[in-house]
């Protein structure tokens, strides 16, 4: 799955675009997102809705996501300060939701 991010020059305008095939998330950043999160709020969730889900834990804990962005895309502070929230949101809710699938697959393991 190709994951994007947009750097824009303006609202319209795009200045760059970074393109990475995968990313697999590290165990560190699962530990900080678990502590934000509860998981049991996307699950079931696809399309807009995983969507919009994302969004809101990305609002609710902006911070640890630039060190994120910055690891899988190489994008730097400036430029991560003009991407669009719902295109990073598209972005790491492509790497999530490998991830949650790959914790489905272990937990039905069991």
């Amino acid at each position: 799955m190709e994951l994007v991010l947009k750097v824009y020059k303006n609202q319209k305008e795009v200045e760059k675009e970074y393109k990475i095939d995968s990313y697999d998330l590290m165990t560190g950043f699962v530990e900080d997102l678990l502590k934000a999160i509860d998981i049991d709020q996307l699950e079931g969730k696809s399309g807009n809705d995983l969507y919009i889900g994302i969004a809101k834990i990305i609002s609710k804990n902006y911070g640890i996501f630039y060190p994120l962005a910055h690891d899988m895309f190489g994008i730097t502070e400036e430029e991560y300060r003009r991407t669009k929230v719902k295109e990073l949101a598209v972005a790491l809710a492509g790497s999530l939701g490998f991830s949650i699938g790959q914790f489905a697959r272990l937990d039905s393991k069991k």
